[in-house]
């Protein structure tokens, strides 16, 4: 690791933004407690996760940097269920005390969580981190919140030329998602977000080596019903049992469903 470099003006925003949110759900409840991070951690096995899950099995006990993961539900998930030891990568202090409040209580019953999950403020447009550090470089809907080109840039730093990259975004294109962010998503959202669009879907795959995506979810958005509103982990799962191949199916006989999809997953190496 090295020292943390002064935040830019968009990291120092979404810093002021993060701190104040340290939910689970990210919209500004009450403080996650080491119970409530576990719980997270039950609802992180989804599809368009499993691509983290599968690189981690191809490593021998690699170090992940979950960039962006904050609250760390993803990394309590891998480290319970994997050889992975991972570093939070996070903007904000705030939520990164929280998680290690959480961490030293979950120590008591999960002796390998405080260890192998290492918290460190940074922004994703100067990573605190030495080049190359990364055997795998995850983040799920925080490339929204960046200036795209400047934290491709440190990302692939961060991976050298064997590292690899799982980065997984919302677009812009689901007709369903935008009802839901127009209706009931917190309006802050709008002005600290970028969803994405095939323009910096591009952006993206131009930086990696080796690019390829998956995308997921066009109906399947609906199951989520039981993580964001109707708190139930195996209705979740159920829902996606049903709606899940339904989306793959149309997306191999309708390209134009392809589009649709909610999550974009890309995936590289660095350069």
């Amino acid at each position: 690791m090295s020292a943390t470099p002064p935040p830019s003006a968009n990291a120092a925003r979404q810093r002021v933004h993060w701190d104040a949110v340290l939910d689970a759900d990210n919209v500004g409840r009450e403080r996650v407690t080491a119970r409530g991070l576990l719980r997270e951690a039950q609802f992180t096995r989804l599809p368009e996760n499993r691509a983290l899950w599968r690189a981690v099995a191809e490593c021998d006990d690699p170090l992940v940097v979950d960039l962006g993961g904050g609250l760390g539900a993803i990394a309590v998930a891998l480290v319970l269920s994997t050889s992975a030891r991972v570093v939070v990568a996070d903007v904000s202090g705030e939520r990164l005390r929280a998680l290690r409040s959480a961490l030293t209580e979950l120590g008591a019953r999960h002796p390998d969580l405080p260890h192998r999950i290492h918290p460190v403020q940074t922004s994703a447009e100067s990573l605190a981190l030495r080049s190359g550090a990364a055997d795998i470089l995850w983040t799920k809907s925080v490339l929204i919140h960046t200036e795209l080109e400047a934290s491709m840039a440190e990302i692939t730093r961060c991976l050298g030329s064997e590292g690899r990259a799982v980065l997984c975004e919302p677009t812009d294109a689901n007709p369903l998602v935008r009802l839901h962010r127009r209706f009931l998503a917190p309006k802050e959202w709008r002005e600290i977000t970028r969803y994405f669009s095939p323009e910096r879907e591009q952006t993206v795959l131009e930086a990696l080596g080796d690019p390829e995506t998956e995308r997921h979810h066009v109906i399947g958005f609906l199951a989520f019903v039981w993580q964001f509103a109707l708190r139930s982990v195996w209705l979740l799962r159920l829902s996606l049992l049903v709606l899940e191949p339904i989306d793959r199916l149309m997306m191999r006989v309708w390209p134009a469903w392809r589009r649709r999809a909610w999550f974009v997953v890309m995936k590289g190496r660095g350069r």
